[in-house]
């Protein structure tokens, strides 16, 4: 061995000692960072996960009574987290529970307790801001015979208006209607809340009920009116129950109506269905008209195969008791791509809110791939399908609950089903693609959707067998939807809640969407317009503003009415999708040929009515992208030129409320404002520790093999010189420079 290369020599020594400098530095900063982990549980909030298998989890009631049931979801006091509005078992109080995330628990708020009259019996509560001060109110419906026992057939309605102070006190008489519960609807485009109910004298006679209140008269709120149904007389008897609508079924993003109709009185698995189409002039016209299937016990709305157009999801039992489930997919113009023909029409990706007036539902069953049924013995061997509470006091069914529980874009079911020996269970159904196995060829090239029971990771349903109901909703508002089930017990309307948490890990992104109108207030200010603010309206319009960020009432402190609400907003979403299929409804011919275009659409509150228990957002997933949603349309029920926005790149998990207030003179949505809350995720802070224990780990090595560089290109010049003397003035010389570059003093007399 030469003597350059010799461990025994003076440069190699100090080489093998350098590299072994640099290993333990490595190894200690490994330590470091590794130790840092029960810091950073114990330190940071959300690093130390409240729930940790991968599963649906069962938290009991969270701070909710055994006695009486849940009635309707809203945000009571406006701090965007939904609250609880719970019926006793005597369906005559109503009490209102508000999220506490420091206590991971509802708790009541005891001065909003309601107490109605012993003749009155509640069957329905529906929150909305009725009175337009930005507060949340409830209209309740009922009566002392709900369902019409004993000759009883009309249906009181009371409305109960939330007070500065968080009470509530109740408004003037609205009058009565028949037994189907009235819709809630804007017929005005007014963005105030109608009703469209059947009239007490007559079972075919729909009334419409006209909002009217002003602050300067408060003495009514509702005037009964004719409904604004134009082309031809109105025939439609509604049934009890319905399953009416208030959404956007022709794809322009502005709320039509949907009925449910009744022709023969004697029959009542005979059922029909009306479309009519918001003209946006005060009126509706008839646009679609059809039978529903044999038998049909709910009609539900969702994007079902994510195509950007609303469907129809319906459940239908024979008179032997086989249910069947039922999609009738919105059939309407694709996006315009690569597979669209030139002279076809098409909707462009940023333009979205175009009506189709040749949209059709075809609910025929001969070789229809549009409308597709899947026996529930099939999907579900050996159940069969409930379809209404009999423990309570009047009218209530239970249809699927329609929610995306793994955010992959396509929505998934909770079913709710009875089998022998196994009690009431609750089913999830997770949306997946047709194939040949479970769909006909037809379905399966028009893409459609079929679904298949989750039972990996949802044990903790099958132990529930006594369900009464089950919906979805977002506990502490973190972004995933989980899932309520009212069980039963021994009184008539007394109902124990299960909270189960969906802790599944979806690698996918979600959206919150919540559009919102701000009511009007008497005006702080004089007569003068200079003196209003220019956020209000101007001061001389009656006195009354309108809140368009806080409320502003006077001789009162000021406030952000989230919780308001209302039927009708409808969304229409775009996001580039990595699988790399293409479909010729999703496809745009711009995209590279690695992405696919997806659209999807949502309505808000379509249904109000019989205790739907509508969430006041809508969510919906993403799916799995890599870049922003491209195109999010908001539209309102604003009678005006457009009555939509369009907002390009939000972040994905986050939420976004929209408020489209306008001054009386405008006619546009310039004025609207948009507020986009992002949803943070719960690992931010420890990410943020690895990325900084790595910068300096990375930084340490950079110096380290800097310093080598250094002292293996000064041996080498020492090396190279041929005499010792001089190669060891120069080697000192050197050693005393890297010392000094460190910051080391230099004590060693030789060295000075």
């Amino acid at each position: 061995m030469t003597k350059g290369t010799s461990v025994a020599s003076p440069s190699a020594r100090w080489r093998l000692w350098l590299r072994l400098r640099s290993g333990l530095l490595l190894v200690g900063m490994l330590v470091v960072t590794t130790s840092w982990w029960p810091v950073a549980h114990a330190r940071f909030p959300g690093v130390e996960q409240r729930f940790v298998e991968e599963k649906l989890i069962n938290t009991g009631s969270l701070g909710l009574p055994d006695d009486g049931l849940v009635a309707a979801f809203g945000d009571f006091n406006g701090d965007q987290l939904l609250d609880l509005f719970h019926l006793s078992a005597t369906q005559r109080t109503v009490s209102v529970y508000t999220w506490s995330r420091a206590q991971y628990r509802w708790q009541e708020q005891v001065q909003a307790r309601i107490r109605t009259a012993s003749d009155f019996i509640i069957t329905n509560i529906v929150p909305g801001d009725f009175d337009y001060n930005g507060r949340l109110d409830l209209l309740l419906m009922g009566g002392s015979k709900p369902g019409g026992w004993w000759g009883h057939d009309e249906l009181a309605i009371k409305v109960f208006l939330q007070q500065r102070n968080g009470t509530f006190v109740e408004g003037p008489p609205i009058p009565t209607s028949g037994l189907p519960q009235p819709t809630i609807f804007d017929v005005t485009g007014s963005m105030r809340a109608d009703l469209l109910g059947v009239s007490t004298n007559s079972k075919t006679t729909l009334k419409l009920w006209k909002n009217v209140w002003t602050e300067t008269d408060r003495t009514n709120l509702f005037d009964l009116v004719d409904p604004p149904f134009k082309g031809q007389d109105f025939d439609c008897r509604l049934p009890e129950p319905h399953f009416n609508a208030f959404v956007d079924l022709d794809g322009d993003c502005l709320a039509d109506l949907f009925l449910t109709c009744q022709p023969d009185e004697d029959v009542p698995n005979r059922l029909t269905y009306q479309i009519w189409l918001n003209d946006k002039q005060g009126s509706y016209r008839l646009a679609r008209e059809g039978n529903l299937p044999y038998g049909t016990k709910s009609v539900g709305f969702a994007d079902m195969d994510r195509d950007g157009t609303i469907d129809m999801v319906v459940t239908s039992c024979s008179s032997r008791g086989e249910c069947t489930l039922s999609v009738a997919y919105n059939e309407q113009m694709p996006l315009c791509g690569a597979e669209t023909t030139g002279s076809a029409a098409c909707r462009e990706p940023d333009a979205l809110c175009v009506a189709d007036p040749k949209f059709n539902f075809d609910l025929s069953t001969a070789s229809n791939p549009s409308f597709t049924s899947i026996p529930i013995s099939t999907l579900l061997p050996g159940a069969t399908l409930i379809t209404q509470s009999t423990s309570f006091r009047g009218s209530h069914p239970t249809p699927p609950s329609i929610g995306d529980y793994n955010i992959d874009g396509y929505p998934d079911l909770l079913l709710l089903t009875t089998q022998a020996g196994e009690g009431r269970n609750v089913k999830l159904l997770q949306s997946r693609p047709c194939d040949k196995a479970s769909c006909t060829p037809g379905e399966v090239k028009a893409r459609r959707r079929a679904f298949a029971e989750v039972t990996a990771g949802a044990e903790v349903l099958t132990k529930i067998r006594d369900a009464e109901s089950a919906h979805w909703i977002d506990i502490d508002d973190d972004g995933s939807l989980d899932i309520m089930v009212q069980r039963s017990s021994s009184s008539v309307a007394t109902r124990k809640v299960d909270f189960i948490k969906n802790n599944f890990f979806h690698d996918a992104f979600f959206m919150k969407a919540l559009s919102q109108y701000f009511g009007t207030f008497p005006s702080q200010h004089s007569a003068d317009p200079r003196k209003c603010a220019w956020w209000r309206k101007c001061c001389i319009a009656a006195l009354n503003g309108a809140c368009r960020a806080w409320c502003e009432p006077a001789g009162e402190p000021r406030y952000r009415p989230y919780g308001a609400s209302y039927s009708g907003a409808s969304y229409k979403f775009s996001v580039m999708d990595p699988t790399g299929a293409r479909r010729s409804t999703q496809v745009c011919c711009a995209l590279t040929p690695s992405f696919k275009f997806r659209t999807a659409a949502v309505a808000q509150l379509p249904r109000s009515t019989y205790m739907s228990l509508g969430t006041p957002y809508s969510y919906f997933g993403l799916g799995r992208t890599n870049n922003y949603v491209e195109n999010l349309f908001i539209g309102v029920t604003r009678h005006q030129d457009q009555h939509f926005i369009n907002i390009e790149g939000l972040i994905p998990n986050s939420q976004i409320v929209i408020v489209p207030w306008q001054p009386d003179w405008a006619s546009d949505p310039s004025s609207w404002t948009r507020e986009l809350f992002l949803h943070p995720g719960d690992w931010i802070p420890w990410v943020t520790i690895v990325l900084g224990a790595a910068t300096l780990l990375l930084g340490a090595i950079v110096v380290s093999l800097h310093f080598n560089e250094k002292v293996g290109t000064a041996f080498r010049v020492l090396q190279a010189l041929p005499d010792v003397g001089v190669r060891t003035l120069i080697a000192l010389c050197s050693l005393r420079s890297l010392v000094s570059v460190r910051g080391s003093p230099l004590r060693a007399p030789f060295l000075r």
